[in-house]
């Protein structure tokens, strides 16, 4: 138990998985986006994960979908095609083109799949949005009743929401650690990738009470980016010579920043309302300020660098990256971005890179 299960776990979700189902025996449902609210889906007696990592070939995902969407969407494609998850439901949500298509693709090239697609507002500030929220996700749930046959427990979600915050709130203070220097970047990715696949429950359980404090000093830097596709980018970060002492991807930071009303009268609507309201958005949805806030709070840690973790094609952060730069140099943080493709690590060329951009630092 402890670090050793959660960091086991973050290099091999898919046997974590597979072992969890057949333990359960519950129908797994995965949620191919951090807008999917996984309390919604333990609520309708699923097994519910988030899908993250990046398989490094994927000839069924080639044969359905066309070759410039990211390897994050076409790892999952090729996951399901292969049928190594014995998936019962995919949840996808409103932002990104190609998410938005997966319910489309699958099915055709799985009928016998289910899918349940939330249709989130793009702009998430204000009432407005608020709304659209609430009513998005209502659809959503009667979707996956239709799908699923099977009803939404509001005891069971009164349940998930309340030990999904918790695991929330405690991946948070990992990356609260970050900057102040009681935490190290390994385990705390360790325990936000664990997080995606590992019953709350067990994930709790298995979460220390003592910190991790870092293994030694390193360039501070801000890590932002979608997603974050393995254990392994953080180690070759840190192997570079950088500390991460700020993130701002979907993996970590932004999910764990959501908090829902739990004492609320109608839990359905403050889940929705949490989703529009998350502090930390994913550049999909249109914030006003954004690029600036995550400049602040980079210079805020301390961050000396940022690094961008693309993912090759992602639309979202390609448009944001330009204006995300931006407002790093006026805080005068310099950034480099380095894009992943079908590698679950950096390549030689990006830790050269790394390396340049640490030589040029005063």
């Amino acid at each position: 138990m402890g670090w050793e299960r959660l960091l086991e776990v973050a290099r091999d979700p898919v046997a974590n998985i597979r072992a969890r189902v057949e333990r359960e025996g519950r129908p797994l449902a995965i949620a191919m986006s951090s807008y999917v609210p996984l309390e919604v889906l333990d609520a309708f007696g699923c097994s519910a994960v988030r899908w993250g990592p990046v398989c490094e070939d994927f000839p069924r995902a080639d044969g359905v979908m066309q070759a410039y969407a990211c390897s994050f969407i076409r790892s999952a494609l090729e996951m399901l095609l292969s049928r190594n998850l014995p998936a019962r439901l995919v949840a996808t949500a409103s932002g990104c083109d190609v998410i938005t298509a997966v319910p489309g693709m699958l099915s055709v090239a799985r009928p016998d799949l289910a899918t349940a697609h939330l249709r989130l507002p793009i702009r998430v500030d204000g009432a407005p949005a608020r709304q659209q929220a609430v009513r998005a996700l209502v659809a959503f749930c009667e979707e996956v009743r239709e799908r699923l046959g099977a009803p939404l427990d509001l005891n069971r979600l009164d349940q998930a929401a309340r030990i999904r915050q918790e695991v929330r709130s405690r991946i948070a203070a990992c990356f609260a650690g970050l900057a102040s220097g009681t935490f190290s970047a390994v385990p705390a990715y360790g325990a936000a990738l664990a997080a995606q696949s590992m019953a709350p429950e067990e994930w709790l359980a298995a979460f220390p009470g003592a910190s991790a404090l870092p293994s030694g000093d390193g360039v501070p830097v801000l890590l932002s980016g979608e997603t974050v596709p393995s254990l392994e980018v953080i180690e070759e970060l840190q192997s570079l010579g950088l500390r991460i002492v700020a993130d701002d991807t979907n993996t970590a930071a932004r999910e764990a920043s959501r908090r829902v009303h739990l004492e609320a009268s109608d839990l359905v609507e403050a889940i929705a309302v949490s989703l529009a309201d998350r502090p930390w958005h994913s550049p999909e949805r249109l914030v006003p300020d954004r690029p600036a806030a995550v400049a602040a709070r980079a210079r805020e840690a301390g961050a000396r660098a940022a690094i961008l973790l693309h993912q090759k094609f992602c639309d979202p952060c390609a448009f944001e990256a330009p204006g995300l730069a931006a407002a790093l140099r006026e805080v005068g943080i310099p950034s480099l971005v380095l894009e992943l493709d079908r590698q679950r690590g950096l390549t030689g060329g990006q830790r050269t890179r790394v390396q340049t951009l640490l030589e040029s630092l005063p």
